[in-house]
């Protein structure tokens, strides 16, 4: 029996070619090296049917040559290898028993079994051809194609190969790198072959491989050659391969790297191979049965990745994107919940918290991490493939982070550009109750918790902080600084047009008679279109300070002529208002013997007064710089009588403000120089409410509105209405004259009318009745109840239904705890509410069963919990209606929310279903809000989890390190 060294020695004897040049077959020649013992000991009978071993003209005297020579290598290759088996078991250190020398001579005779004992039996296509591994060979071919042959050979070349691989780590170790794409041909061919008995040996060889180079190499089996095309099977069993690579840990890095090292640093600037790229990432795997988990799976590799990336790096970036915009438009639902979901949720539910108009604190969001910071960095690069309308509605979040958080500036100069009115958008931002946003460094604290991680590396070095504000204006100014900031830094190519938006948005609600006047015509119970929505001081604030900017930008650059005509209209209207203003003023102190106003009254008419002050020299420089323009002579005018008549009403209500006084001088000089009369100018018409109209007539006021009530123009109808809705808000003594009247059943008519201003004002006036007594709240519920058992219900009769729960709501909203008293009777309405073939009425019942538990924060729902429960886990897993789920999903956040610290006493038992339906929600719901509902319901049990267990661990002792 040969030794170690000696089989070593012989091996490279028989790869040793002879001196002289090749005239025969080169395998016949190496195998008459051979010792004639070892080719009796090794080599079995000729085969008869044979064919030469190249396509050349080579004279041969032995045409198996080829089979013999893989025969001698191969028996020679299991002789060492059980030397080696043996060696190890014996040895310390298997890596001393074979050098390096030793590895190659065997890397060497390895290419010549491969070229004598595998090559010939593969079928063409598969792995590198013979006429690509050797100089003298041009092309190769099957040995004949007799199957159980090519069995037999293949089979033995994998039984040398196992054993010689497995014998020892450092051949393993050698070998793999340079002979991995030949392991895989066989391995895949003798699958082919229906030859499973080598697979394990096999597959735990391939796993020693490095994922990198066994990638590369499953990549480059199933690449086509210009001879022989790479058989289908072969590409299907490779494919596979690399998806369970990609789908593994760090699948995609592998990926990317394989084209990273053939294409260059910059390989992702080839955009026809990105998209080629990005398209076959999208593509679901046969393997896969449920695209959506193998789309989570891939999204998730790249989200980790980003996390990890101080910078992101380019071409994965470029890839990430292009892979976004596949699945939008192959798998839409798939790219909103692997994608967008999990880029948005946090950045969503944040803008929940800041529309919080009760919270006055300032209030660390613990939730935050640094990860959702990238997350804004992706979305701006998204943009193009996210909707636009799930951008927008994220407005006001955007919006109060500008300043602080990096990359939000990207996405809203993306989003504002296709939005019609910029400034009316960012009006509503700062006039809206809302917090603001900071993001300050992490403090470390000098006291420490003995047995805490001194070396904490996970909790971000950043926090993000909401602020909440006691005073209304205090909230107003600051969220001004943040709309000006994003006008200067986002918006800085239409400065002057955004601010001019912005004050047209706010002169709207300035031109308001009052502020308890604009609080008294609003419809607090419903939404009537047109309505005013926000405070005329606020306004007036925003007027003022947007005056300035224009100042300060008007120095800069000055204004065009379109500029300029837009800001006289806008003083004439803020002049023309202040003077009807002064003029109903002076008209009330004519009434009376004592006149004073009420502090409210004396800061609006200060406010009107310093707006005014501000107006009147800016509509006199303006005047001189475009005198002799033809297209602003008219403008120019009105704006000069509208100052005029203001100047005759200030005559009136002297004032001690000297800067006031002294624009007032400057502005009658300017009226003698253009010879103007003030007495002349004629004074604008002066709108008077109707109550006042009415107050000193002897008509009795009661009765004329309900008259009117019974008018065919709908808008006197409905002015009637909320004239009497007011009334009862105020609790002023008309309203026991009108229900001696009978003034409930004629509104409770007008819920029927065709007119939609009508029916929803008389919705509004039944429910201001019903805050004013709960004798009529039980009229109001009862009425409610008979309108949904109406059998057969119009589509007309629906909406009114719909809009009347919805006002019941708010109704409950309004009673505060003492809705407890009608709990069970609205709850057995809402629960067959929930149950209602319409949609409409679905979604109401549940939106006003969520303002119902909110009112009582949740008191009596236990014994409602298991029905309503039941109920609501069929409308999410079963109704086609996102409106009714968005609904369904929000009743049971607030379900969750209102019972506070006692969540898991009043839902211990279904704690566990919930979590389980609301976190399927977020997975597999196509409409977006409904999974922003259903990730807000599960932060509200992992906020109560926290909380508890922050409570539990106060019982316990803990040392403290100063």
């Amino acid at each position: 029996m040969l030794k170690k060294d000696e089989l070593i020695q012989v091996i490279s004897q028989l790869i040793t070619p002879p001196a002289e040049a090749w005239k025969n077959d080169p395998f016949e020649i190496l195998v008459k090296q051979c010792p004639k013992d070892l080719f009796d000991k090794y080599v079995d009978s000729p085969i008869e049917d044979s064919i030469p071993s190249t396509s050349e003209d080579v004279r041969t005297i032995n045409t198996d040559a080829r089979i013999h020579f893989s025969q001698l290598l191969g028996g020679l290759y299991l002789e060492l290898a059980n030397l080696l088996e043996a060696a190890r078991a014996t040895s310390e250190d298997e890596y001393q028993l074979v050098s390096l020398k030793d590895v190659d001579i065997l890397k060497s005779s390895f290419e010549f079994f491969l070229l004598a004992g595998i090559l010939p039996f593969l079928e063409p296509g598969v792995g590198l051809p013979a006429s690509s591994r050797s100089t003298f060979i041009k092309s190769w071919k099957l040995y004949d194609g007799n199957k159980e042959a090519c069995i037999e050979r293949l089979a033995f070349a994998a039984k040398v190969m196992v054993a010689l691989l497995k014998s020892n780590n450092v051949v393993t170790v050698q070998f793999l790198p340079k002979f991995i794409f030949d392991v895989l041909a066989i391995r895949y061919q003798l699958l082919e072959l229906k030859i499973e008995r080598y697979e394990t040996d096999i597959e735990e060889i391939v796993s020693k491989c490095p994922t990198d180079l066994l990638f590369g190499a499953l990549m480059f089996l199933t690449q086509d050659r210009k001879v022989d095309p790479t058989p289908k099977w072969l590409k299907m069993a490779c494919g596979k391969q690399m998806t369970l690579i990609l789908v593994g840990k760090n699948g995609l890095s592998h990926l990317l790297q394989y084209y990273h090292e053939r294409a260059g640093d910059n390989w992702t600037d080839n955009l026809p191979m990105t998209r080629q790229v990005a398209w076959h990432l999208a593509t679901v795997p046969k393997m896969f049965k449920v695209p959506l988990k193998y789309h989570e799976i891939v999204s998730n590799q790249f989200l980790e990745s980003f996390y990890t990336q101080k910078v992101l790096d380019k071409n994965m970036l470029n890839i990430f994107i292009n892979y976004a915009d596949q699945l939008r438009v192959r798998f839409s639902l798939n790219a909103d919940l692997t994608i967008y979901d999990k880029i948005l949720h946090f950045w969503e539910a944040l803008d929940k918290k800041i529309q919080d108009k009760t919270s006055t604190d300032t209030v660390k969001v613990d939730a935050f991490s640094p990860n959702y910071i990238k997350n804004l960095q992706l979305l701006a690069q998204l943009q193009s493939s996210l909707s636009v309308k799930r951008i927008r509605a994220l407005f006001n979040c955007l919006l109060a982070c500008a300043e602080h958080i990096p990359h939000v500036r990207d996405i809203l100069k993306a989003a504002l550009d296709n939005v019609g009115s910029l400034g009316f958008t960012i009006y509503q931002y700062v006039m809206t109750p809302s917090l603001t946003i900071s993001l300050e460094k992490k403090t470390t604290s000098k006291i420490q918790e003995i047995g805490e991680n001194q070396n904490e590396t996970d909790a971000p070095a950043q926090e993000l902080w909401l602020h909440g504000f006691a005073n209304a204006d205090e909230g107003v100014a600051r969220r001004l600084e943040t709309a000006f900031y994003v006008v200067d830094n986002v918006l800085s190519s239409a400065q002057v047009r955004t601010i001019f938006e912005m004050m047209n948005a706010a002169l709207e609600d300035f031109l308001k008679v009052s502020e308890k006047e604009r609080e008294d015509d609003s419809a607090r119970f419903v939404h009537l279109e047109g309505s005013k929505l926000f405070s005329s001081l606020h306004a007036h604030l925003l007027i003022g300070c947007c005056f300035e900017r224009l100042t300060v930008m008007c120095d800069d650059a000055g204004f065009s002529q379109e500029e300029c005509m837009q800001l006289l209209r806008l003083c004439e209207s803020i002049v023309n208002n202040a003077t009807a203003k002064y003029m109903r003023i002076i008209a009330r102190k004519r009434q009376v013997d004592v006149f004073r106003f009420t502090p409210s009254e004396k800061k609006e008419f200060e406010c009107t007064r310093d707006t005014v002050r501000m107006c009147l020299p800016i509509v006199s420089a303006v005047f001189f710089l475009t005198q002799g323009t033809p297209r602003l002579q008219d403008i120019q005018m009105k704006s000069i009588e509208a100052i005029a008549n203001f100047i005759k009403a200030a005559d009136h209500l002297p004032s001690d403000d000297y800067s006031f006084n002294a624009a007032i001088e400057e502005s009658k000089r300017l009226l003698r120089e253009l010879k103007i009369d003030v007495s002349q100018v004629s004074p604008p018409v002066i709108q008077q409410r109707p109550e006042l109209r009415r107050r000193y007539t002897q008509l009795d006021i009661c009765n004329e509105w309900i008259e009117e009530l019974h008018e065919d123009e709908p808008a006197i109808k409905g002015g009637a209405l909320m004239q009497i809705s007011r009334v009862f808000r105020n609790k002023t003594w008309h309203s026991q004259k009108l229900m001696e009247y009978g003034i409930f059943e004629t509104v409770k008519d007008l819920v029927s009318d065709d007119d939609s201003y009508v029916y929803l004002s008389a919705i509004n006036c039944l429910c201001e009745m019903g805050i004013y007594s709960n004798e009529n709240l039980e009229l109001l519920i009862e009425h409610y109840e008979d309108m949904t058992k109406i059998p057969q219900k119009d589509e007309a009769m629906v909406i009114r239904i719909g809009r009347l729960a919805e006002a019941i709501g708010k109704l409950m909203m309004a009673k505060g705890e003492h809705s407890i008293l009608f709990f069970d009777r609205l709850a057995s309405i809402f629960m067959s509410g929930i149950n209602e073939s319409d949609e409409i009425l679905r979604a109401s019942s549940c939106g006003a069963f969520g303002n119902l538990l909110r009112a009582t924060r949740s008191r009596g729902i236990e014994k409602w919990m298991d029905q309503l429960f039941h109920a609501l886990t069929n409308v999410l897993r079963a109704d086609r209606s996102p409106l009714v789920r968005r609904s369904a999903a929000d009743l049971i956040r607030h379900c969750l929310s209102t019972t506070g610290t006692d969540l898991f006493l009043v839902h211990r038992e279904r704690l566990l279903d919930i979590h389980r339906e609301v976190r399927a929600l977020t997975r597999t719901d196509r409409d977006e809000t409904v999974r922003l509902h259903a990730q807000l319901c599960l932060d509200e049990i992992n906020a109560a989890l926290n909380q508890n267990h922050e409570e539990t661990d106060r019982g316990y002792h803990r040392r403290i390190r100063f």
